[in-house]
């Protein structure tokens, strides 16, 4: 008899293949259904999409497993989030299928930026001194942070070592990571702003 580990391994990537068809399958219906009413307007482009799609608020938020509001944007872990990036769509497309494959590339990726969310808010993280006073700037800025070690700028908030905060989104700009935060607690509570990788650890 062959171990249950061994007989169930084969079930666990069966059922994770079919969850992820029927996804597929979900998304391209719904992308369908945008881009074939859209199409009834004579002008498939970005803004008659982004007009349809916020129509469809409900079935967007069960395809996507959150919760949209009016603004199109979704709070997932009690942070607040943009939403579908219409911006990376064409400003114009030119039929109903080049549409149809927008859309679904438009949700696919919403989808794993959520699934990713998700995972990163389930680990805890705090700030740790990186020795240039644990800063929090409005955007990233390498030159800022040079400045910092020149004490030319002082200006900048400081946070606490072991503030807990909520990563929101990552970027990498001339070989240097940043983080969006959003602060938990202490009197910064509340603030949104960017650090660097090395300013921050898991709890």
């Amino acid at each position: 008899m062959f171990p249950k580990k061994i007989v169930l391994f084969p079930l666990v990537i069966a059922l994770t293949i079919s969850c992820y068809a029927e996804t597929l399958n979900d998304i391209s219906t719904f992308a369908k259904s945008i881009c074939d009413e859209v199409s009834l307007s004579g002008s498939i482009n970005r803004s008659t999409i982004k007009a349809e799609i916020a129509g469809n608020i409900k079935p967007l938020s069960k395809l996507l497993g959150v919760k949209f509001n009016a603004e199109g944007m979704y709070t997932l872990n009690n942070t607040e989030y943009q939403g579908l990036p219409y911006d990376s769509l064409p400003d114009q497309m030119k039929d109903s299928r080049t549409c149809k494959k927008e859309i679904a590339f438009l949700l696919l990726e919403e989808r794993h930026r959520i699934q990713s969310y998700t995972s990163t808010s389930q680990t805890q993280y705090v700030i740790k001194d990186n020795g240039l006073g644990n800063r929090l700037f409005n955007k990233p800025n390498k030159q800022e942070l040079f400045n910092l070690l020149s004490k030319s700028n002082q200006d900048i908030p400081r946070l606490m070592i072991g503030t807990p905060l909520n990563i929101l989104e990552e970027q990498t700009i001339d070989s240097l990571t940043w983080y969006k935060i959003r602060v938990l607690a202490g009197t910064d509570k509340g603030k949104i702003g960017w650090v660097t990788k090395e300013n921050i650890k898991v709890k």
